[in-house]
């Protein structure tokens, strides 16, 4: 057989090997009484743009899915919804067979009160607040069924909000329409407890201007948000651990010095330091000192992920933007001029578990606060949105 001839044969098998390795999930819907397939579910990963609905046999398939801890969600409008979460390693192949549970609707006569109306209307523009936020980006999002929404006070007086259908909201800012899937929420003005998992859809820009728009605002959003900072947290461990490796004893203190900097991290325009406690809340003056990232950050086993393990505080400051005029109205400060987005987060386990690209994959793993307390919902983006290193080295709204 000639050369080429078996070069070609290499070459054919080497792509089909990669197009069919390819991770996917696959499986089929039932209903839970009859058996029967249920055609038109919908079936998404939440956090993404990837989704599916079923045929009229029941089947789906999800094609091309990054590594990741993800929730996988199967919605109908006559039936409950079913979730479960799910863990990609590279190459991986899940096949799920789901039987839904039949809705049962009931429609008891309800009289509506002019002050329980005026009431909702209170309660809602706070949930509002609280869910999507206050900034730049919260003022352009939609809730297109606000009506879905029911509200009721716990016994400690708080506000608690429960729908039994994803809220559809439209971000006009971010060019996304998102199906959010609220498992709990309660606030009582100040602080806000909430949870829940949005899947994300591209909205087409009725232009080009508005897609330049759509591309401005994400990046924005994205530049300096906790996912950026733990992304480049990910590739500061990662070359301090290649810089370890290199170390010999010709090195000088000064080589030493430079290896062991926060280069990445400064790079990219954010400042770490550990501090004892939040500034707000303590009598004492927090002690604050430098953060050695080989000391907070794991590798598992697994190449794609890691842990992020520390006590007391993080405080990290991104110096490529400026606070909002809402968050400083939030804290009062009416005449104080913007300062650069500082924020603190806190571990509520003992390691968190991260990917190489700065996700998380339980929600009340870390809380925020500080800036990133006051960036809601209306400023996240979807699992898969990425921008060159290159870019977001530049980048600088501070001139």
């Amino acid at each position: 057989m000639k050369p080429w001839v078996l070069t070609a044969i290499f070459l054919w098998f080497l792509i089909f090997s990669v197009v069919s390795a390819q991770s996917k999930i696959e499986g089929t819907v039932t209903d839970l009484e009859t058996g029967k397939p249920v055609k038109n579910v919908n079936v998404y990963l939440l956090k993404t743009m990837l989704g599916s609905s079923t045929n009229k046999e029941g089947k789906f398939s999800i094609n091309n899915i990054p590594p990741g801890i993800f929730y996988l969600v199967f919605s109908h409008v006559n039936y409950h919804a079913e979730k479960r979460k799910i863990k990609i390693t590279q190459l991986k192949h899940l096949n799920f067979n789901v039987k839904l549970k039949p809705k049962i609707y009931q429609l008891p006569a309800v009289t509506v009160e002019e002050n329980e109306d005026e009431d909702w209307e209170e309660n809602y523009e706070l949930f509002k607040k609280q869910l999507l936020g206050t900034g730049f980006l919260a003022q352009q999002c939609e809730i297109v069924n606000p009506y879905s929404i029911e509200f009721s006070k716990t016994e400690n007086g708080w506000l608690k909000a429960n729908c039994n259908t994803p809220l559809i909201i439209l971000n006009y800012g971010l060019g996304y329409k998102l199906k959010y899937f609220m498992d709990f929420f309660e606030t009582n003005g100040y602080t806000t407890k909430f949870s829940g998992q949005p899947y994300f859809e591209e909205m087409q820009p009725a232009n080009e201007s508005d897609a330049q728009i759509y591309k401005e605002n994400r990046l924005t959003a994205y530049c300096g948000s906790l996912t950026h900072f733990l992304r480049v947290l990910i590739e500061q461990y990662n070359y301090l651990d290649e810089q370890d490796s290199s170390l010999s004893i010709d090195d000088t203190l000064a080589s030493l010095v430079s290896k062991r900097l926060n280069s990445k991290l400064t790079d990219n325009g954010f400042t770490v330091l550990s501090c004892t406690d939040l500034p707000w809340k303590s009598v004492i003056k927090p002690i604050i000192y430098p953060v050695d990232v080989s000391k907070i950050v794991a590798k598992t086993p697994d190449k794609n992920y890691y842990t992020l393990s520390f006590s007391n505080y993080l405080q990290i400051t991104y110096n490529r933007e400026w606070e909002e005029e809402g968050y400083l109205e939030l804290l009062g400060f009416y005449n104080r001029p913007p300062g650069y987005q500082t924020s603190w987060i806190k571990l509520h386990k003992l390691s968190v578990l991260l990917d190489g690209k700065g996700h998380f994959f339980d929600e009340f793993a870390i809380e925020t606060f500080g800036y990133w307390s006051f960036e809601k919902l209306a400023d996240m983006l979807p699992f898969e949105y990425e921008i060159e290193d290159s870019v977001l080295q530049t980048v600088n709204w501070t001139y």
